[in-house]
This record gives structure tokens, C-alpha cells and sequence, in this order.
């Protein structure tokens, strides 16, 4: 047998196993689909949301935001059929998952800048966003999104308040909310009132500035420029920096009032002093009836007292009087009792009204009456003015629903102007040519009579009479004393003779006195008679000294 034979043969065998060269694509192989069965673990869930088309929205560029914050990212667009409307695709991070249940809003942001934010400036650069208003539960994958930002929107900490207005452009969206200087919250939206009737403003107040806020505060637009000419706030106002473009919004609380509540209505006031003064719970109403028209006159006017602002002006009608062919306007005021302390006594915060009908019906009897005047005079603007009169017209505060105050025409530019016009109408009556040409006439023959001859000669005497005239009074004035002193010695020398010649008598016995009887008693009779009259004479010449020179 041969050594060939014996000898085993080798096998040509395929291994199982590729070789190692393969190991480095298997592995690699391996964690690709490690990393990508992790990536679709941990992604978050998707979303797709059916907006009206808009541009600027770009996949893996554009963000999905929740109160500025990122929560996911735009992975597709695409247009619908009617290219009206347009589908985007939304992968949010992973802990959005529970959170864009039924009820989540989806709004396309950043289109339209905020001056009162300006960080929203970037979105002129970056685009615009997805917005989001998450609500808890299962994820809803396909949803409608809306046109524009929605005005409510959940907030956990706050209060949304609805303000009433009848501009649409008094403030812009994110507008701050201001109490005294202090931003305590923002606008958030605003709309069209339901009944179409003016317009609602959403404003938002944070959660720890809800203690300022009560069911009577008042609100009023403090974003315009104000300058005012007149007044102890006159010059130039402007409102904070981050409210001259958007606009803001202040708030008071002027007395306290029950809490408000979410979606509580208020009214939104033009100004601070239309706020301040807008009328309260227990302010009283009065109303008064001006003949003619407004003349300017609107609601919100003041109502002063004597000067001092008592009230506003709540209501301004005019209306045609069929019976005396007239126009004729009813204004309605309230008055409001805190403006008018009581000396000595207290108001009846619940029901004034007795307290200030008493009040008002004494005043008009002692001559009160209202008036429309302007203040400041002839540029300021109409209100009403309640004044102490001298000598009124008699008056009462007549009944009525509301009581009527008397009223008075006079004060105002208006009634200024119709006096002067009543003045000017006659004076036009007057005949002035015809007395014009009298006044001529006679300056004519007054200027011929005082040229003529015998005028002149006629006021040469007098004035030479004048002035012998002063001349005997200054010599009279001279001698009138010396002349009473002898009156004096005289008369005191008579007397004398009168009671020797008694003394006479009376030791002599009673002589007749008979008028025709020439004996001495007769005499001394008509002695005593002279010396009687002599001093008649001086005691009236003591007290006419003048009679001497005049002859009386």
C-alpha cells in the first residue's frame, strides 16, 4: 500500500461568523438604530394646527412659545387645497406631553409690534411664533388655531377686569395698568362690545395688586399728552416712557366697595379729573332748564359752587317746546355731599337728600341761582356755576324727579354777548340823525350868541358886579363884628333902663296900660316891647350875620 494513501485530505470550509472587518459597520449599525429608537422615545408629542395662511412661517425655524419661554419647534407646512388656509406641524419637548389637551389655543405671534414691549422689536428680524395656551389632558394631534392672539388667555395668579369704552384706539394690547405710578397690571386684549355698542378693554391685574382694586374703583386713560394752559396744574404732562406709544391705563380706589370679581365691567373715563369727579353712590341729582340751546354745554362739566367744584354735569338735553315755539335744554347734575362739609354737623352718607334739598331751598331764598358761565371767561369751556345773586327774582327749588334749581341767564360769553346785542339794538332805535342835527343847531347858535356884542357886554357887568359884590361882602365881614357889639352894649343898657323903670313903678303902685293911655306905664310898655325886638334882632343877626348886606 503507498505512503499516498494514507495521507488525510484538507477541506475547503466557509465560516460562520463574516470576519472581524464586519464588526465595525455592525456596530455602528447598532447605534444608529439605539439613537434613533431613543430619539422617538424621548420626543415629545406632535400637533398639527390649521391656521389662515400667513407668511414668515418656516420648518425648523420657526418656535412654538408659552409666555415667552420655548416649548417647541414648526417641522413642516404645507397650503390646503384652497390655498386659503395652511397646516403646521409642531414637535413640542418631551414635558409638554399632558399638558395640550382639549381646549389648548394655538395663534400665530409677532406679527405686529408692541411699543409698550420692546423686545417684541426682534420679531422684526426673527419672525413670528407659534403661541400656545396649554390645557391639561390626552393630546389633541389635529386642531384649528386662530387668527389672532386670543384676548383671555389662563393665568393662575390674577384678575381680569372688562372696561367699557367708546374708542377702539385708546390703548394698544400690553398697555401697563397703572395705580398711582405703580404698574400693577397690563391690557390684554380688546373687542367689540356684544350689543355692538362701543368697545371692551381687557385689562389684567396681578394677583398681588388685587387689595387696591375694589368693586368702585375707576379707571381713566392716562396715556395722552395733556397740556394744559390754565389752572394750578397748567404745563406740559406726559405719560410714562413705555405709554407713549401704546398707550396706558390708571386706577384709583376713591372709597371702599366689595371685592371685584373675574370679568367684573367698569367704565373706562377720558381723564383723571372726568374720573375723579364721575358721580358717587350717594351723589344727589338736580336738574335745571336753559332756555335756548346747550351753548356748549356737554355731560362731564363741573358744577361749582360759589367758585368750588360741588358736582358734574350728567346729562345735556335739548328739546323744541311746541307751545311757546322755544328751544329749550334740561341738564341733569349730581352734587355730591363730601364737597360741602357741614358746619356742626354730618352728612347722611345713605340718603343726603333731605339734608341737601334744606340746604338748597335756603340758599335760593337768600338769592342762589344757577348760571352758565365759562371757565376761565370767554376761552374756558361751559359749566355750570351756582351764584348768590343780588335782589333775584323771587324763587323756589321747585319739585319735580329730579328737584329743579332756578336758573338765570347771564355770566357766560353767550349771555354776554346777547346783553351787549340787546344794548346795541337800542341804541340803534334811537333817533340819532335827527338828534345829531338839533345838537348842531344849538352848539351853532350857542357859538352865534356868545360872538355877539351885547353877550359880551352883558358878562363884562356881570363880572364887574362880581366883583363889587365881593367887595362889600369882605367889607361887610369886617365890620359885622364891631356892628353886633354895639347891638350888644345896646340892648344890655335898655334892659337896664326897663328894671330901673319897673323897680319904679312897683314902688309907686300899678299905672294903666292901656294902648290909648299916654301916662308913664304906657312908655315903659312900649319899652319893654322895643327892647323885646331889639333882642329878637341880635340873636337873629348872631345867627345871619350875612342879612346885614342882603337885606333879609
Amino acid at each position: 500500500m503507498s505512503q499516498s494513501s494514507s495521507t488525510p485530505q484538507a477541506q475547503n470550509r466557509k465560516p460562520r461568523w463574516p470576519g472581524l472587518i464586519w464588526a465595525v459597520p455592525v456596530a455602528a449599525l447598532a447605534i444608529v438604530a439605539w439613537l434613533a429608537l431613543r430619539s422617538y422615545l424621548d420626543q415629545g408629542p406632535s400637533v398639527t394646527v390649521k391656521f389662515p395662511t400667513t407668511g414668515g412661517i418656516k420648518a425648523d425655524h420657526t418656535s412654538v412659545k408659552f409666555r415667552g419661554v420655548t416649548v417647541g419647534q414648526v417641522t413642516g407646512t404645507r397650503l390646503a387645497k384652497s390655498l386659503e388656509e395652511m397646516f403646521v406641524t409642531i414637535r413640542f419637548d418631551p414635558y409638554m406631553a399632558g399638558h395640550l389637551g382639549k381646549g389648548t389655543r394655538y395663534w400665530i405671534a409677532g406679527k405686529e409690534v408692541s411699543f409698550s414691549d420692546l423686545s417684541s422689536l426682534k420679531s422684526l428680524i426673527a419672525g413670528p411664533y407659534i403661541g400656545v395656551d396649554p390645557h391639561p389632558g390626552p393630546t389633541v394631534h389635529e386642531v384649528v388655531g386662530l387668527s389672532q392672539e386670543p384676548v383671555l388667555k389662563s393665568e393662575p395668579k390674577g384678575l381680569t377686569l372688562i372696561l367699557q369704552t367708546d374708542h377702539f384706539d385708546v390703548v394698544q394690547r400690553a398697555a401697563p395698568i397703572f395705580y398711582r405710578g405703580m404698574q400693577i397690571g397690563e391690557v390684554r386684549g380688546k373687542a367689540q362690545a356684544p350689543d355692538g355698542h362701543g368697545f371692551r378693554i381687557y385689562a389684567f391685574i396681578s394677583q398681588k395688586y388685587l387689595h387696591l382694586i375694589n368693586a368702585r374703583s375707576r379707571f381713566w386713560n392716562s396715556g395722552n399728552i395733556r397740556f394744559d394752559l390754565f389752572g394750578k396744574d397748567s404745563g406740559l404732562h406726559l405719560p410714562p416712557s413705555n405709554a407713549i406709544l401704546s398707550g396706558a391705563i390708571s386706577v384709583f380706589t376713591p372709597e371702599s366697595g366689595k371685592p371685584a370679581t373675574e370679568n367684573m365691567q367698569f367704565q373706562l373715563y377720558p381723564s383723571a379729573q372726568a374720573a375723579r369727579w364721575a358721580p358717587r353712590s350717594n351723589a344727589v341729582s338736580y336738574q335745571l332748564v336753559m332756555p335756548e340751546g346747550p351753548k356748549g354745554l356737554t355731560s362731564g362739566a363741573a358744577v361749582r359752587l360759589e367758585g368750588a367744584r360741588v358736582g358734574t354735569v350728567t346729562a345735556v338735553d335739548m328739546r323744541y317746546d311746541p307751545q311757546h315755539q322755544a328751544l329749550q335744554t334740561y341738564v341733569q347734575l349730581a352734587l355730591e355731599p363730601q364737597s360741602i362739609p357741614l358746619a356742626d354737623a354730618q352728612w347722611d352718607e345713605q340718603n343726603p337728600r333731605p339734608q341737601m334739598d334744606a340746604m338748597l331751598r335756603a340758599l335760593i331764598t337768600h338769592g342762589l341761582r344757577a348760571e352758565l358761565q365759562q371757565n376761565p371767561p370767554l376761552v374756558g369751556t361751559p359749566e355750570i356755576s351756582l351764584v348768590m345773586l343780588q335782589h333775584p327774582k323771587a324763587a323756589t327749588l321747585a319739585a319735580g324727579n329730579p328737584p329743579r334749581i332756578p336758573f338765570v341767564e347771564g355770566g357766560s360769553l353767550a349771555g354776554t354777548l346777547a346783553q351787549v346785542d340787546g344794548i346795541l339794538r337800542e341804541i340803534h332805535a334811537l333817533p340819532l340823525p335827527e338828534i345829531a342835527r338839533n345838537l348842531e343847531i344849538t352848539t351853532h347858535k350857542i357859538a352865534t350868541l356868545s360872538q355877539s356884542e351885547k353877550t359880551q357886554e352883558t358878562l363884562r357887568h356881570l363880572a364887574a358886579a362880581t366883583q363889587h359884590l365881593n367887595a362889600i361882602l369882605a367889607s361887610g365881614q369886617q365890620q359885622l363884628p364891631e356892628t353886633l357889639q354895639h347891638l350888644r352894649a345896646a340892648s344890655a343898657q335898655a334892659e337896664q333902663a326897663l328894671q330901673a323903670a319897673d323897680g319904679l313903678l312897683a314902688a309907686d303902685g300899678s299905672a294903666g296900660n292901656a294902648p290909648e293911655s299916654t301916662t308913664l306905664p304906657r312908655a315903659l310898655y312900649e319899652l319893654s316891647r322895643a327892647a323885646a325886638s331889639l333882642r329878637s334882632l341880635t340873636n337873629y343877626l348872631n345867627s345871619h350875620p350875612n342879612a346885614l348886606l342882603i337885606g333879609k
